[in-house]
């Protein structure tokens, strides 16, 4: 049994290397791996000499995706049956395990002369990182392994050709996978300086009429100082339309672990995000470039003192002036330098993050919360407009073929969708609208 490693020392056989060497005298390959890239199984199946292609077997078992990430898969596996079989292979059978909650997460190679087996057994995925940038470990061993044997035949009957898997399913889970879930950015970027005043001067300000403290916050005079009102050019109605805010609610259900978009509509408000974002991009890039000069540092600060300086007037407090300036100039250079940052800047002007809607039908409890908030927020819709405009809410409405003033509420909404389901594909819904075009604010 060799221990292999996808990097070695300078002359030793790589991982790669010594499975493509496999591979060359080979009468067929099963391969098992959470994930693949395309271009590392075409590199790999190159090996196989060309006169022996037509006889020679492919057999690949896979995780299986869900909703839009699912749908994007199936073609892509379908794309590398074609160019294999372009490639002269005649038996190539690709596969997918659907896991449930789970992760169908193995990585093993049997590479078959005839009879003779060799095992590949260990980390790495079948991808170019799996086998050359990742820090990766596989056994590789030759002969007879019973229980292997028996690990990959169970495997191949739990799996389901790609060609046999449809986009779509007829259950409620399978309603939700073929949507994605779009939720606000962690990642945002902060212009506000907390003043941090102690409580005796917050008092006193508050008990003052018509306070105007500059370079706070306009809807309150004391709160905190806000570093784009130092810049050049930048007023209050500048500023409130320079955000990555995007409106996403006709395109959405509203749920508790973010914005339900299905797959038909996702593009549309990808395309809305990607503009916005780009727009939002370049406004950190140009505040950026103000924040850097030396002279708008000092400008920034002598703007603070200014603050500070209204704030002791209309208190009539004294305040540690000298202490606060040095603090926030802390803040400053840090803000300075993070949006020197093309990658920061970059994830900054994200507004939504997307996912695939997670794996928690087993979770009796997650997979409730989701339902309930779901179909709140869908009956909520009905209560708000009576569906008169398009959505993806009037959608599912309109759809189930019953008018908006005869759903008494979120249960007997479940329970419609669900009998619907029953009956039809999801891709019957009446998603695709010329109203897509209109963009996404209300």
């Amino acid at each position: 049994m060799d221990l292999l490693l996808s990097k070695t020392d300078e002359g030793a056989a790589s991982s790669y290397n010594v499975l493509a060497d496999a591979v060359k005298c080979s009468t067929d390959i099963t391969i098992l791996s959470a994930f693949y890239d395309n271009d590392f199984l075409f590199t790999l199946m190159k090996n196989v000499p060309k006169r022996v292609r037509s006889n020679y077997r492919i057999r690949i078992i896979l995780n299986g995706s869900y909703g839009r990430r699912g749908v994007t898969q199936s073609e892509d596996l379908i794309f590398l049956s074609k160019t294999l079989k372009k490639m002269k292979f005649g038996n190539v059978d690709i596969r997918l395990i659907y896991n449930g909650g789970g992760m169908f997460h193995a990585k093993l190679y049997l590479v078959m002369n005839h009879t003779q087996p060799r095992w590949f057994v260990g980390s790495p995925n079948a991808t170019k990182n799996g086998f050359s940038i990742n820090d990766e470990v596989l056994l590789h061993f030759r002969g007879r392994h019973d229980d292997l044997r028996a690990y990959v035949r169970n495997k191949h009957d739990e799996s389901i050709p790609v060609t046999e898997i449809k986009p779509s399913g007829v259950g409620i889970a399978d309603f939700f996978r073929s949507g994605s879930l779009y939720f606000k950015s962690m990642a945002q970027v902060s212009f506000s300086y907390n003043l941090s005043l102690q409580d005796h001067v917050v008092d006193q300000l508050k008990n003052r009429n018509s306070l105007v403290i500059r370079y706070t916050e306009a809807e309150l005079p004391f709160s905190s100082f806000n570093i784009l009102r130092t810049l050049p050019n930048y007023s209050d109605e500048n500023l409130k339309a320079r955000t990555n805010n995007v409106t996403i609610k006709k395109f959405s259900i509203e749920t508790c672990l973010g914005y339900w978009v299905p797959s038909s509509v996702s593009s549309v408000v990808d395309n809305l995000i990607a503009a916005k974002s780009h727009y939002y991009e370049h406004f950190l890039k140009s505040i950026s470039d103000s924040l850097s000069s030396e002279f708008q540092r000092r400008k920034s600060e002598q703007n603070f003192l200014e603050c500070l300086e209204d704030i002791e007037a209309a208190s009539e407090e004294a305040i540690d002036k000298d202490s606060m300036a040095k603090n926030f100039l802390n803040f400053y250079d840090g803000l300075e330098r993070r949006l020197k940052i093309p990658q920061l800047r970059t994830k900054y002007a994200q507004p939504y993050v997307v996912t695939p809607v997670p794996e928690i039908w087993d979770d009796k409890l997650a997979s409730s919360d989701f339902k309930l908030s779901f179909f709140l927020d869908l009956w909520s819709r009905i209560l708000e407009s009576g569906m008169k405009k398009w959505s993806v809410a009037a959608g599912i409405i309109d759809s189930l073929g019953v008018a908006p003033s005869d759903i008494t509420g979120h249960q007997q909404l479940e329970a419609m969708l669900i009998a619907f389901l029953d009956k039809n594909e999801i891709d019957i819904f009446g998603w695709e609208n010329e109203e897509l075009d209109n963009g996404g604010d209300e």
